[in-house]
């Protein structure tokens, strides 16, 4: 059981993508991760399948050219600045370029992580989400009558997950039960706020593995596009360091400089200057997109204005009577979760679907709860 479901959440369409997530998501967790990959692939052929490093073998050592470059590659190099002229008075230790492509790989997987976190909790709610979302992007194909039937089915089916909910009894988790109508809006948010999280995070967590400073290194690139300076020989990629190598010369153990160039890299600058900036631009992105849940999640306003106007296309809440209900209809039938439900299948299929969805939603609503007349006067 356990195996099978490992095996189904590995799917290839289980990876590219769901129905039940919008754009900034699908930025996060599948484009994303995509150029993380290929930039994962591209550092790898370029350390292991080109020339990584090339280093400048003084007479005493020229016969042991490739294990000193070996050597140097897999040990202690070091970048000394321009301005500093003795060689052992500031030292800045690289180690990073072994490690960039196991680094990129592991970025990739903690911007997939809210997802598979998503993907791993939200069925708790007993609701599939992602199938609810499909079937309704797929209405949009059939014949009227059919679109009619999967709407009905796709309503009823809501119906009763709404209903099922109101039944459940109180658990020591009150603020998380779906009883309240809460589950998934609230493992929506933490979802949106781990993206948001963990885009802004990869500039410090980038300084951590790197030991560098990358988190100002965008700002360092912009200053020298200002001046229109070449970042031949940065501190933070540098392409020129030194290594120090010891050998035996008859009894005695000789200590060597060699100074070596990393054509790789050049490559790891151009790499990582690039997710500087689109990191920059997903940060951005998903924290503009986090306070825009936030409000359409917590404004009440905002959720019910939102079914009121698919009431509204259909006619429906002109008179006071039935804006009574629809108040109660979005507040107390569906919910947090169920505007929520409402707002996930209209992202990935069009108002028309929703409005015959919420259409349906309120006629069965209406049967059960009929407007009440004595409630008009107290409608503001």
């Amino acid at each position: 059981m356990i195996f099978e479901s490992i095996a189904e959440f590995a799917s290839f369409s289980k990876l590219a993508g769901n129905y039940d997530d919008d754009l900034i998501d699908r930025i996060n967790h599948i484009y994303t991760v995509c150029v993380l990959v290929i930039f994962s692939i591209v550092v790898t052929g370029g350390t292991y399948i080109g020339n990584a490093i090339t280093c400048y073998i003084p007479k005493e050592g020229k016969d042991e050219r490739d294990y000193i470059e070996t050597f140097c590659w897999t040990g202690p190099l070091y970048h000394v600045p321009d301005n500093i002229a003795n060689l052992s008075e500031k030292r800045d230790v690289i180690h990073y370029y072994l490690w960039v492509p196991i680094i990129l790989l592991f970025e990739a997987l903690l911007f997939k992580t809210p997802n598979i976190i998503w993907q791993m909790t939200n069925k708790g709610s007993g609701m599939n989400l992602e199938k609810i979302a499909q079937l309704s992007e797929k209405t949009q194909l059939g014949s009227e009558k059919d679109r009619q039937e999967t709407i009905e089915h796709i309503g009823d089916y809501i119906n009763r997950w709404i209903e099922s909910n109101k039944r459940r009894s109180r658990n020591l988790l009150s603020l998380m039960k779906p009883k309240r109508g809460s589950y998934l809006t609230i493992l929506y948010f933490i979802m949106k706020l781990l993206y948001c999280l963990n885009a802004i995070s990869q500039f410090y967590l980038l300084n951590s593995l790197l030991r560098i400073e990358f988190s100002s290194f965008g700002l360092h690139v912009a200053e020298y596009v200002q001046n229109t300076e070449v970042m031949f020989n940065n501190s933070i990629f540098p392409r020129i360091a030194y290594c120090d190598y010891k050998f035996r010369q008859m009894s005695q153990v000789v200590t060597l400089k060699t100074q070596c160039v990393l054509p790789i890299n050049v490559l790891n600058e151009k790499v990582f200057m690039f997710l500087w900036f689109f990191f920059a631009v997903i940060s951005g992105l998903s924290l503009l997109n986090l306070l825009g849940w936030i409000y359409r999640m917590l404004s009440k306003r905002s959720y019910v204005n939102y079914i009121f106007k698919y009431l509204t296309i259909n006619e429906i809440g002109g008179d006071k009577p039935s804006k009574h209900s629809c108040l109660s209809f979005a507040d107390d039938y569906l919910k947090l979760d169920g505007v929520l439900l409402m707002r996930v299948v209209g992202k990935n299929s069009t108002d028309l679907v929703v409005s015959d969805l919420v259409k349906y939603l309120w006629t069965i609503y209406m049967k059960e709860n009929p407007p009440k007349k004595k409630r008009e006067s107290t409608f503001p």
